[in-house]
């Protein structure tokens, strides 16, 4: 699942769905906007706001922080991108590819994404017939392994 979302098939469908997103809005189609899902595309994982200002800066694309998360912003809206607050650090974004669960280790911050296929299967059972979901994502919070190690039975209170 962590891969950059550059294939070329599904880059073309992520690019068509933002132009029709903008023209069914009569907003512009500028060249800042579409640098930025371009960025936002070649992120195989999580990324702040700032990560992504930093990497168009080093790729020699200006372009105010300030745009940038105006971008995100409509990213977010088209159902592009996700926002998260992961409760660890700030706001970080990532595409909308596919479900998938957040494992949040609450020490040390780190993230890991696992694909949830029964969770899928049971959203289809719970979500009722008038409602058509187009993705889901939940955050599971505890200590990762690293985080684990040397705590006893005692002390590791992260139990259900």
């Amino acid at each position: 699942m962590n891969t950059p979302h550059t294939g070329e098939d599904v880059g073309k469908r992520i690019m068509e769905r933002f132009i029709r997103y903008l023209e069914s809005r009569n907003m512009r189609k500028t060249p800042e906007r579409f640098a930025v899902l371009r960025r936002a595309m070649s992120f195989s994982g999580h990324f702040s706001g700032n990560d992504l200002h930093a990497m168009m800066e080093e790729d020699g694309f200006h372009v105010s922080r300030a745009t940038v998360y105006h971008v995100l912003d409509i990213l977010c809206e088209c159902g592009l991108v996700n926002r998260l607050n992961l409760g660890t650090r700030s706001v970080c974004y990532e595409m909308v590819l596919s479900s998938h669960l957040h494992l949040v280790c609450m020490q040390c911050g780190r993230v890991d994404e696992i694909e949830a296929p029964a969770l899928e299967t049971l959203s289809r059972e719970i979500i009722p017939d008038d409602f058509r979901p187009s993705f889901f994502t939940a955050s599971i919070y505890g200590l990762c392994k690293d985080c684990r190690k040397g705590m006893t039975e005692q002390t590791d209170n992260t139990n259900l």
